[in-house]
C-alpha cells in the first residue's frame, strides 16, 4: 500500500513517528508479534493518506475532464459549407466537431481542404461543399464524459489532436494538449 501511494519508507516513517529501519523491518515482517500495534498504526496512517488524496481535487490523479476543458465548443453543422467552417476556424482551430441537431456526428479537419482541392480542383467548388459530404466519422475526436479522469484524457491525446467532452451526445467542452497545462 505504501508503494501504491507513492510514499517512500522515510515518508511513511515520518507519518507514523518511527524511523526508516522500523518500517523496513515491518515490511519484512521481522518485528514479530509485538508489532501488531505498529501495523495497526501504520495501516491507519496509510488509509488516512489515501483518503486525503481522494478528497483533494488538486491532486493530479483526482483531476477530471470538466476541470481542464475549454468551453464553449465551436462546432460546425453537418449541412454547413466548407466556407462557413473556415470562417468558424478563423485560423485558431485545426479541427471542429460536426453536429447534427446538436449531437456530435463527426469531425472536420483543415487537412481535408487539401484533399478536397486535389479532388475537385476548383476553389469555389471546395468552399461550397457541404461538411457532411467530407467529414470524417471514423476519425472523429474521442469523446469522454466530464468526470473522465485526466490520465484517460492524456491517453486519448497521444493519438488524437483533441478530446471532446460530451453530455448526452452534446459537446460541452474540448480538451487539447494546451489544456493539459492547466493541471
Amino acid at each position: 500500500m505504501r508503494e501504491f501511494l507513492g510514499l517512500s519508507q522515510e515518508q511513511l516513517a515520518e507519518k507514523v513517528g518511527k524511523n526508516r529501519a522500523t518500517i523496513i523491518r515491518l515490511e519484512k515482517d521481522a518485528l514479530g508479534s509485538s508489532s501488531y500495534r505498529l501495523v495497526e498504526e501504520t495501516l491507519a496512517k496509510l488509509e488516512e493518506e489515501l483518503h486525503k488524496r481522494k478528497d483533494d481535487p488538486d491532486k493530479r490523479e483526482n483531476i477530471q475532464a470538466e476541470r481542464i476543458m475549454s468551453k464553449p465548443v465551436v462546432c460546425v453543422e453537418s449541412t454547413d459549407s466548407v466556407k462557413k467552417a473556415l470562417v468558424k476556424m478563423k485560423g485558431a482551430f485545426s479541427q471542429l466537431p460536426v453536429v447534427k441537431d446538436g449531437k456530435v456526428v463527426g469531425t472536420f479537419y483543415e487537412e481535408q481542404i487539401n484533399e478536397l482541392m486535389l479532388q475537385l480542383g476548383e476553389k469555389k467548388r471546395v468552399l461550397e461543399t457541404r461538411i457532411d459530404r467530407i467529414m470524417k466519422e471514423k476519425e472523429a475526436m474521442p469523446q469522454v464524459s466530464k468526470t473522465t479522469p485526466l490520465e484517460i484524457v492524456e491517453a486519448f491525446l497521444k493519438r488524437a489532436k483533441a478530446v471532446l467532452v460530451v453530455e448526452k451526445d452534446r459537446p460541452i467542452g474540448i480538451i487539447t494538449g494546451f489544456d493539459l497545462l492547466k493541471t
